[in-house]
């Protein structure tokens, strides 16, 4: 008996399962997020082929079931899939759910996301989008959405006033939101609870025509649209975060010790809505 099996050699199932997950994470987990699709000239750049960063061989899939089946929970559920700007629709992302299955898009647990407009963060929305493509919010295990800094015009830059940051990863989004019929102020298009009982000050407006009657117009305007859109995005948020997953405010360091755990490509933004599963997070020992 023991010489049959020298003569087969050592198969993997023969492994532990922890021995068969290290040798899966080594074959199949890239440093760099996954797109599920193409949004600009910049997610269509090139990646210098001459590297191993990023490389993954997912070859092993195709060896049999049984590695297939254990394979692709590792290659779908241990990497970050990059979703985009909040709000916009990919070129190709129905694409990439077809090729996969939709029972591998099940599989995906992390996801990376960017938001330029306020607008389109109210929880509703944001089920429906990641929903939209293919992927089952309810399995995400983490999630991380980045904001742009304060915006900037050609002509004009519109600052808003900025607060101290909250203490690092301290409460749910109930908690966040505040209590019921609460107000809040903003930081880089983030809500902060607080005890203001208004919207924040109109926006500092700074242009190289700004005396002209059509320069105040413009202004003015431009400041109702932000004042309208945060307004918005307050009620939205505070109707509907009792049905959505908690999640808490988070500075691109905060991020930075869950990516340091978990790989992930952080592309932009200063401030960041981070959501990490409770039991992943004890499974990773997280510490803020």
């Amino acid at each position: 008996m023991d010489d049959i099996q020298q003569s087969r050699g050592v198969c993997l199932f023969d492994l532990p399962a922890e021995i068969r997950a290290m040798v899966y994470q080594s074959l199949l987990i890239s440093d760099t997020a996954y797109r599920l699709g193409h949004h600009g000239p910049y997610s269509h750049e090139k990646r210098d082929q001459n590297t191993d960063i990023g490389k993954i061989y997912p070859s092993i899939l195709a060896t049999c079931q049984a590695v297939f089946a254990e394979a692709s929970e590792v290659l779908y559920g241990d990497n970050t899939f990059y979703l985009g700007p909040v709000g916009h629709k990919p070129t190709y992302s129905a694409s990439f759910i077809t090729s996969i299955g939709a029972h591998n898009a099940a599989k995906i647990r992390t996801l990376v996301a960017h938001c330029v407009h306020p607008i389109h963060l109210s929880p509703r929305y944001l089920k429906q989008w990641i929903s939209s493509y293919g992927l089952d919010i309810s399995r995400v295990k983490v999630l991380a959405i980045s904001f742009s800094p304060c915006i900037t015009g050609e002509n004009s830059t519109i600052s808003i006033r900025s607060y101290p940051s909250l203490p690092a990863i301290s409460a749910t989004l109930p908690q966040y939101m505040g209590p019921p019929g609460g107000h809040f102020h903003m930081m880089n298009h983030l809500l902060l609870p607080g005890s203001h009982t208004t919207l924040p000050p109109a926006p500092n407006v700074v242009g190289s025509n700004a005396s002209s009657h059509t320069d105040e117009q413009e202004m003015l305007k431009m400041q109702i649209k932000i004042q309208f859109e945060y307004a918005l995005m307050e009620g939205r948020m505070a109707d509907q975060a009792k049905d959505w997953v908690p999640m808490v405010p988070a500075s691109r360091q905060d991020v930075m010790k869950w990516a340091e755990l978990k790989n992930t490509d952080l592309r932009s933004g200063k401030r960041w809505l981070l959501y990490v599963c409770p039991t992943f997070q004890r499974k990773l020992t997280l510490r803020f």
